[in-house]
């Protein structure tokens, strides 16, 4: 369609009104009116306040990611809404036009939450003159939408403006202010609320700036203020409202957690948007879906790229997915980072959260992964720039994670990231206990690390998940294996004598320490009994059990100072 869009340095061309004429802009304080028939001049000039404060709400832009877009982001939202729009079509059908390219087009974490705004606007100007009922009612709907869409609502951002919003405009309305003096009102109480968020939110006092998205949020009440007073929007953002100085503040590039921003379109009933917000939530952060008539808009921060895509697409069909890596937006940061990097950091990946927040610290991170879903490159590259070490030792936790981790190592060498070193030997979970055991915050030891590793003799029982063919002969689905090095050396229905069987191979000659982890489905009389059958077999030995919680096996032994195994 051949609508005017806004220039791209901010200056927003001349529109028709509604009859197709030219529009006759009124002199400064002669007021103009918001009604169907007004709300694309009402959304040029939201426009043109934003373009105009875009580098000033980008400078602003610490959390949740520092990489400088909030403002872009409000910007490129509004003008796609603008572009869907049919000038020569009746206001109702603009309007509707325009709430459907504010989704459709919204860019970013605070573009989806703006859209909201946009839609809630919609949604209560009519043919009439807006009025301060309709203004508590715009924003106590912008509120509520915004809300709903976030998976995570977080105080001092642009929701925390809003609800000072909603509360001026509900004082105006009991006080019975016309719809000027309301919008002052409003206006006021958003400048304190944004003001404040840079002493909520640890990210924006450390910076000494205030919210970004919130900003926005101001700028776009400043814009619709003008719009009623008949008056330009101002040609100069007022200063950026920092603090006397700025701290330090600690991050990698991008996201403190998470390393890719996934957004995407997704054709699907509106009703699906919460269920899509929940299992992304699970996934990442920063979560925001909203719904616009069979059209869901998805955004969220995370590092399993494939698993957040995979999600809308069992839901509906995806479309326009656009994936950036945080440490490519980055290219001037908002805020210096002056962090002292540790000389050795540590990676494992292990099968349960369990083990996770038994030997997670600091400098060690864990990544949850196991058969069926082992971790990504991806994962690896983002564990260990949150280290923040210069060298960092990968632990693979399974054999079939160990070519990952040598990739995630070549990756890291071409983009000058940290130097990565692969433990090998560690390939089972018991081995990466072993090697954490001995390893050094500050002394790089390889070899001692991979010693540590291959001392341990690993094996496990797990449920058969399919009838097969196994060097034991035939099992059936629910039938337990005994795996040792990747082979079935035992099988059978019978609990108590799988456990026997893998005693029997790992501590034929003896151990020094024996280490226990235990699946989800055993019980404290299990793991008694399996503690005990140990020390019948080996009574020197040093037995630890520890209820870990695997998903998959039933149990997971290391054995240490087999004699023959060294």
């Amino acid at each position: 369609m051949d609508s005017p869009r806004p220039d791209p340095d901010g200056d927003s061309e001349q529109r028709p009104d509604a009859d197709g004429g030219p529009d006759e802009v009124p002199a400064p304080g002669a007021g103009r009116a918001v009604t169907l028939a007004t709300l694309v001049e009402v959304m040029t000039t939201i426009e043109s306040a934003l373009a105009i404060a875009r580098e000033e709400v980008d400078g602003l832009n610490v959390f949740p990611v520092p990489d400088g877009d909030t403002g872009t982001n409000l910007v490129m939202t509004v003008r796609a809404a603008l572009a869907e729009v049919d000038l020569d079509a009746d206001p109702a059908t603009r309007a509707r036009q325009l709430g459907h390219g504010a989704v459709r087009g919204a860019r970013g974490n605070s573009g989806v939450i703006f859209s909201q705004v946009i839609r809630a606007l919609l949604e209560h100007v009519t043919e009439d003159p807006f009025t301060t009922d309709d203004l508590a009612g715009f924003l106590s709907g912008a509120r509520d939408l915004s809300y709903a869409a976030v998976g995570d609502p977080v105080q001092g951002t642009i929701l925390t403006a809003m609800d000072e919003a909603v509360d001026a405009a509900e004082r105006a309305r009991a006080d019975h202010l016309d719809l000027p003096g309301a919008l002052e009102q409003v206006a006021d109480a958003v400048a304190l609320a944004v003001a404040r968020t840079r002493d909520v939110l640890e990210a924006n006092r450390l910076a000494g700036v205030v919210d970004a998205g919130a900003r926005g949020f101001e700028v776009a009440i400043i814009a619709l203020r003008a719009h009623l007073q008949g008056d330009e929007v101002p040609s100069q953002p007022p200063p950026v409202r920092r603090s006397q100085g700025t701290g330090e503040i600690s991050r990698e590039s991008g996201s403190l957690e998470y390393q890719f921003e996934v957004q995407y379109l997704l054709e699907a009933p509106d009703e699906r948007a919460d269920v899509l917000r929940r299992e992304l939530t699970g996934l990442g952060d920063s979560v925001v879906v909203v719904a616009c008539g069979g059209l869901l808009n998805v955004h969220v921060h995370t590092n399993r790229v494939d698993d957040a895509v995979a999600v809308g697409e069992r839901l509906g069909t995806a479309e326009r997915v656009e994936v950036h890596a945080f440490a490519d937006q980055i290219d001037r940061p908002t805020v210096e980072a002056r962090v002292a990097r540790r000389p050795i950091g540590h990676v494992a990946v292990l099968p349960s959260t369990a083990l996770r927040d038994l030997v997670a610290g600091p400098g060690i991170e864990v990544v949850v992964g196991g058969p069926g879903s082992l971790p990504s490159v991806a994962d690896l590259l983002a564990s260990a720039a949150r280290t923040n070490a210069e060298h960092v030792v990968l632990l693979p936790g399974n054999r079939n994670a160990v070519p990952t981790a040598r990739t995630a190592a070549t990756v890291s060498r071409a983009e000058e990231g940290p130097d990565l070193h692969v433990v090998e030997e560690a390939s089972t979970p018991p081995s990466v206990l072993a090697a954490l055991a001995v390893a050094d915050e500050v002394d790089l030891d390889l070899d001692l690390l991979a010693t540590a590793a291959a001392d341990v003799l690993a094996g496990e029982v797990v449920a058969a998940v399919r009838t097969a063919t196994t060097p034991v002969g035939e099992v059936t689905i629910g039938d337990l294996l005994v795996v040792i090095g990747g082979a079935v050396v035992a099988a059978s229905p019978d609990a108590d004598r799988m456990r026997d069987r893998l005693l029997d191979h790992l501590l034929a000659d003896g151990a020094e320490l024996v280490t226990v982890l235990a699946g989800d489905q055993t019980t404290d009389r299990d793991r008694a009994a399996m503690a005990a059958a140990i020390t019948a077999r080996v009574p020197d030995a040093e037995v630890e059990v520890i209820a870990a919680g695997l998903p998959t096996s039933r149990w997971l032994v290391g054995a240490e100072g087999v004699p023959v195994h060294r």
